[in-house]
């Protein structure tokens, strides 16, 4: 008679049918179950747009008339590359992006240094502060940028005439002045 060892299965060999299942595969789990809805939310609120979006841009539609639309393929594309105020406003966007979030990775990862240098309760303080636009409500901090650039009342020019230099400050009022006013702003 051959003596067998009998070998109780673990709690990880029989997945599935009932038994326990290791520490790790349920953080798996809890892993899964909390970034599921959060990427089904992305995909309904960013993908599905964007595939939609570019799928109608081939296509020539008229409000009013969308059941009319004729499939014209690259033609919008090519007419948005030859029309000049659309690449320039491209240009422009792409400016904005590039000055806007670089100055803001650099001011971000400044801050984070200083604080991170800083006494903790100094640290809770400012990171607290630093958070407080993000509550503010988009709206409201774009009236206020509007009305800091007011040429009248504005808080910006009157800072200006103290100095001397609100004459050569254009503001949102000239193009050129306009982009960096709004870069400002949004950093």
């Amino acid at each position: 008679m051959s003596a067998k060892a009998t070998i109780l299965p673990s709690s990880t060999s029989f997945r599935g049918r009932g038994r326990i299942r290791s520490t790790g595969d349920r953080h798996q789990l809890l892993a899964l179950a909390l970034i599921i809805p959060a990427a089904l939310v992305v995909v309904a609120a960013m993908i599905v747009p964007l595939g939609y979006a570019l799928l109608m841009s081939l296509f020539d539609y008229r409000l009013g008339a969308e059941s009319k639309g004729s499939f014209l393929f690259l033609a919008n594309y090519l007419r948005f590359a030859q029309d000049r105020l659309a690449i320039n406003s491209l240009g422009i966007t792409i400016l904005f992006t590039f000055c806007a979030v670089s100055c803001e990775i650099v001011l971000g990862v400044g801050m984070a240094v200083l604080l991170a240098s800083l006494p903790a309760a100094a640290a809770r303080f400012l990171r607290g502060l630093y958070c407080m636009p993000l509550l503010v409500s988009p709206i409201i901090v774009g009236l206020l940028w509007r009305y800091m650039y007011d040429p009248t009342f504005g808080l910006i020019y009157y800072f200006l005439g103290l100095t001397g230099l609100a004459n050569y400050f254009g503001g949102l009022q000239e193009p050129g002045w306009a982009i960096f006013c709004v870069m400002i702003a949004d950093i």
